[in-house]
C-alpha cells in the first residue's frame, strides 16, 4: 500500500487524531475530511465513498458530545454595517510588505571577494 493511500482506516484515524491529539472542534472535522479527500483526488489517489462515509460515521458521536462542542472560537458575531465600517477603517496591526521591493545589494567593502570582483 502506498504512503498516500486514503482508506477507511486512515480517514477514521485522522478523525480520532483531530479529536484526541489536536483537540479540534468537531464542527471543523467535516470540512477537514472533505479537504483531505479533495486534495488526495487532485494528486491522483482514489478515495472510496465508503472511506469518507466511515469517517463521518465516526464523527457523529463526537458532534453530539457537549464537552467536545465547546472547543473552538465560538459563535461568530453578526456583521452589521457599523462593524464592517469599523473593520475597514481600522489601522493594520503590522506594516504590510511593499510589493516589488528588492533586496539591497551588498557594498564592495563588506564582501570578502571585492578585490577580485567576485561576490
Amino acid at each position: 500500500m502506498p504512503l498516500t493511500a486514503v482508506t477507511k482506516s486512515t480517514l477514521v484515524a485522522f478523525v480520532v487524531w483531530l479529536d484526541e491529539m489536536k483537540k479540534a472542534a468537531p464542527s471543523s472535522f467535516d470540512r477537514r475530511i472533505t479537504g483531505v479527500t479533495v486534495t488526495a483526488r487532485l494528486h491522483g489517489t482514489e478515495v472510496l465513498k465508503q472511506a469518507t462515509k466511515a469517517a463521518r460515521e465516526a464523527l457523529k458521536p463526537m458532534k453530539l458530545d457537549p464537552a467536545r462542542t465547546v472547543r473552538g472560537r465560538g459563535k461568530a458575531i453578526a456583521a452589521s454595517p457599523e462593524r464592517l465600517k469599523a473593520m475597514s477603517t481600522a489601522i493594520a496591526p503590522r506594516p504590510q510588505p511593499v510589493v516589488g521591493r528588492r533586496r539591497a545589494r551588498r557594498s564592495c567593502r563588506s564582501s570578502p571577494g571585492c578585490a577580485t570582483g567576485r561576490w
